[in-house]
């Protein structure tokens, strides 16, 4: 390996001949922690060439421009996101034009791999180095360094030295597999996300704690409700004493002393007190028995998706009450409290981590904290503000799925719909209820709206049935009207299901692929069926879902890379199909027009005749009215 440690200005001269030859450098950084704001910066490694040059930032103090020489190039590196944020950081300078090898390697494998693909993964394929990971912890185990080993620097070194070669594998994959589009797309977007990380959003703390205060008083109200039902349903003649009661329930007695008190109890009264102050509403066991003590003994789960069949069976409403202290619960403790605990101490904002191949379909997830788990309209949206003297640019695509589904598929009632201002819900409506469109209710148009996006996610008369509360050959009716109305959608989904079934992939409008795990044993015939079904419609999402996420990808980096509004405009967020942005209030009005136009101008050539449509607000929070 050819290594050159540089420690001061006056070693730069090869380092500077050498950048002057390359459009192309790999990168990686040493640092003291992942937070890049509070982080000391330790080693900056760049590979030029065949030369791994190595700035030992503890010793070197010219950093900045070194980064701003690299801004000019193309920069690799291995979760590069992550490198971009310590950067601008500690020099304000933005490495725009990047490659990311991890992102290139999920890429490859979207929808049978993992989220995360580590350097040593990476390297071990392409190279069949095995890469020594021991000595990284020593830039975070032993305090705020002082000195740089030499060890330290050839580990830091070997981890750019063999990217080349990843790279040129990656690359050459990928344009096998003709993705060098959404490829190309992912680079651009990430320094978009690195900034859009590295702002954050300011979060109201004194607001967001009432909340979480009122959520852990509602929970525990809705927890005495559920203790009273149970205490007062529940037989507890056959018991012959409280503590064979505890045993029943699942509280858990660990003492002997308790024990033998707890058997001297045969009186029922008592158990009822005891058990109104030791039930765990929170205890998936102990709920449970409970539900199926008190008239329930088939159910073998109390999980959501299973006891929502029975919401509005019980003349006490116990399921209904068990979602909804669920709801609260979490709300008031992890919930609540984890969005606190990620408030930045040096910046007062939360600096969520937007995973760009989050999903197998492409789009976004969030985390530490998820932003997208905070439902629309709920008063917690609310505690998420804008600085003072700033304004937040709420934008999110009207029926986006909806309108790609029309246009990949050519159905011409959709497109004439959107054409012509006709709402697609209420036309939907008039097919399923056979009625002319003026006739249509807001029941009905409810209705035929989760229609519209069960169809899309592959739903069954069955799982209709479910949703709607529907008898099912009532359901599968209304589900052949649907398909009589979509003549056009039905085939074009049919065909497109067959081939994803064939080839074990499914592509978006954008060339972006999802990979099925191809499998040919099954233990039953029922599993082999699961399986094709699951292919087939998690196959057609990802053309509609996948298509959507391009689309708003492609808007976020028109919106960062032509704003003309510089600092006075910065994308916060991006949820699904919304994007969040704060802007200096002089420029909201016309920066919410320019994000509106960039957003309509991504989806537009996706959508052939049917108008885009974008959704706005100018709000002082993450709000929309």
């Amino acid at each position: 390996m050819n290594l050159k440690v540089i420690t001061h200005q006056n070693q730069l001269g090869q380092f500077l001949s050498d950048l002057a030859t390359v459009d192309t450098v790999y990168i990686d950084t040493e640092t003291s922690s992942v937070d890049t704001f509070t982080c000391k910066l330790y080693l900056l490694q760049v590979l030029v060439g065949d030369v791994v040059y190595v700035f030992d930032c503890l010793q070197f103090n010219q950093i900045e421009y070194i980064v701003s020489l690299l801004a000019s190039k193309t920069c690799v590196g291995h979760n590069i996101k992550f490198d971009i944020r310590v950067l601008y950081s500690k020099t304000h300078v933005l490495l725009a034009k990047v490659f990311d090898t991890m992102l290139g390697e999920v890429m490859l494998h979207q929808g049978i791999g993992i989220k995360y693909v580590s350097l040593y993964e990476v390297v071990k394929k392409y190279t069949g180095q095995t890469l020594n990971k021991e000595v990284r912890e020593t830039f975070y185990n032993q305090g705020e360094l002082t000195t740089i080993t030499q060890e330290q620097i050839i580990y830091s070194a070997e981890d750019i030295l063999y990217l080349p070669k990843v790279m040129e594998g990656e690359v050459a994959e990928i344009t096998r597999q003709n993705m060098l589009k959404p490829m190309k797309l992912e680079m651009e977007l990430c320094p978009v996300v690195a900034m859009m990380e590295q702002e954050g959003v300011h979060l109201n703390v004194e607001e967001w704690t009432r909340l979480m205060i009122q959520s852990k008083q509602n929970s525990q109200k809705v927890a005495e409700e559920l203790r009273n039902i149970f205490v007062r349903k529940i037989d507890w003649s056959e018991f012959t004493s409280l503590l064979a009661v505890c045993n029943a329930v699942g509280i858990v007695v660990r003492t002997k002393k308790d024990k033998d008190m707890l058997s001297s109890i045969t009186q029922e009264p008592f158990y009822e007190n005891y058990l109104r102050e030791n039930i765990n509403i929170a205890s998936t066991t102990q709920l449970l028995r409970l539900v199926r003590m008190s008239g329930y003994p088939e159910l073998d789960s109390t999980a959501e998706k299973v006891i929502t069949d029975y919401v509005g069976k019980d003349p006490d409403q116990i399921f209904e009450k068990i979602i909804e202290f669920r709801e609260q619960f979490k709300r008031g403790t992890s919930f609540g409290q984890g969005f606190l605990d990620d408030v930045n101490p040096l910046t007062g904002k939360i600096h969520s981590t937007f995973h760009q191949l989050g999903t197998a379909t492409g789009r976004f997830s969030s985390g530490n904290p998820n932003l997208q788990q905070i439902v629309a309209g709920s008063d917690y949206r609310k505690c998420f503000m804008a600085p003072p003297g700033w304004k937040m640019i709420i934008a999110d695509y009207s029926q986006q799925e909806l309108r790609l589904a029309g246009a990949a598929s050519k159905e011409p009632e959709i497109i004439n719909a959107y054409k012509n201002g006709i709402d697609l819900h209420t036309l939907t409506a008039s097919a399923l209820f056979e009625k002319e469109l003026e006739e249509v209710d807001k029941r009905e148009r409810s209705i035929a709206k989760g229609f519209n996006f069960a169809v899309l996610y592959g739903s069954s008369e069955y799982g209709l049935a479910h949703n709607f509360g529907f008898p099912v050959d009532y359901t599968k009716q209304l589900l052949d009207n649907f398909y009589n109305k979509y003549k056009t959608l039905k085939a074009f989904k049919n065909q497109f299901e067959g081939a994803v079934l064939k080839k074990k992939y499914s592509r978006t409008l954008y060339g972006r692929i999802r990979y099925f795990e191809d499998k040919s044993f099954f233990p039953s015939q029922a599993d082999a069926y699961r399986y094709m079904n699951g292919i087939m419609r998690e196959g057609f999402n990802h053309l509609i879902q996948g298509t959507a996420a391009d689309a708003t990808k492609l808007a976020m980096c028109n919106i960062f890379y032509g704003n003309p509004f510089g600092e006075n405009l910065k994308i916060i967020m991006t949820i699904h199909d919304e994007l969040v942005c704060i802007a200096k209030e002089d420029y909201a009005l016309a920066a919410r027009d320019y994000v509106v136009k960039c957003m309509n101008d991504s989806l537009q050539p996706f959508l052939g005749e049917i108008p885009s449509e974008v959704d706005s607000n100018i709000q002082d929070y993450w709000y929309k009215s």
